[in-house]
């Protein structure tokens, strides 16, 4: 379908995932007309170096109390939401986790935003993933995490592995590990 729009956004350039090329026109109303805008937005905008407090800044929690207090004490240890008026304060082995990895292992938070959302880079606004503790679906501490890219969610079991940081570090490695082996492609 060719868009009978008037060739408002031309750009000189050709475009990579990682920059803007100037080298010959390219009428993106043309390659991009059919796109809502805001999708397209997302595409050519989003943010591509990703760090810790990117991945925190979008995140949503939900818990799940089905087991009793306990659990969800445990839960609380992996990642704690705290709002403060507009000031938020995230805690926990996952956010430790992604600060401490940003150091020795600089695409970290990256891997687990496409393990969770199949994006490489975080869209500029609108976008939430979700870490989802899960009693009936992940009932131990060897459950791994499981991702749902569809509707950006990180399940994690509801034990949320007593807690413990090392083995949300091992499990999540290997959930990492396991989707960058298979990836997405659906060849």
């Amino acid at each position: 379908m060719v868009s009978t729009q008037p060739p408002v956004t031309e750009l000189y350039g050709l475009i990579s995932n990682q920059s803007l090329e100037l080298v010959e026109q390219v009428k993106l109303y043309l390659c991009y007309g059919s796109m809502p805008t805001e999708a397209l937005n997302r595409i050519m905008f989003s943010k591509l170096v990703v760090k810790a407090e990117d991945l925190l800044s979008i995140v949503d929690v939900r818990y799940d109390n089905s087991w009793g207090p306990t659990v969800v004490d445990s839960q609380l240890k992996i990642i704690s939401i705290h709002q403060d008026g507009e000031d938020q304060k995230i805690t926990g082995a996952l956010p430790e986790l992604l600060r401490r990895r940003e150091e020795s292992d600089p695409d970290f938070a990256a891997r687990l935003l496409y393990f969770v959302s199949g994006h490489m880079s975080v869209p500029t606004e609108g976008f939430k993933f979700l870490i989802e503790f899960n009693c009936l679906e992940s009932k131990d501490d060897d459950s791994l995490p499981v991702s749902h890219t569809c509707d950006p969610t990180l399940k994690l079991p509801g034990t949320a592995y007593h807690g413990d940081p090392e083995k949300l570090e091992e499990k999540l490695d290997m959930s990492l590990e396991y989707g960058d082996a298979v990836g997405f492609d659906m060849e």
